[in-house]
């Protein structure tokens, strides 16, 4: 399989990175404020958004993913937090399958 890492130097549009920003900030403020159940739904919506408005495997989804895998790993959810881990590294290194 040939290595494709275009989706790492995706340029997004403005609106779209300030929706993106605010979405992973709620999520990231409900995690310090020990609301873990929240945190986990906004962490999946922003993570929803990404693939929707950039498409999967960016580098934009990615960063989500390793937030949520530190939520997992606060909640003792070690398995789920590793397998969520491994899938951002793949994208992050760019050898996860991209779908053309």
């Amino acid at each position: 399989m040939q290595k494709d890492s275009s989706h790492l130097f995706l340029i997004p549009d403005a609106k779209d990175l300030d929706e993106y920003e605010a979405c992973l900030t709620a999520a990231s403020q409900a995690v310090e404020d020990d609301n873990l159940v929240f945190a986990e739904l906004l962490f999946k919506l922003t993570i929803q958004f990404c693939e929707d408005a950039w498409g999967p495997y960016t580098c934009f989804e990615a960063r989500v993913l390793v937030s949520l895998a530190d939520l997992y790993s606060q909640s003792g959810r070690y398995e789920e937090a590793e397998i969520t881990r491994l899938l951002a590294i793949k994208i992050f290194r760019g050898t996860y399958p991209i779908i053309q």
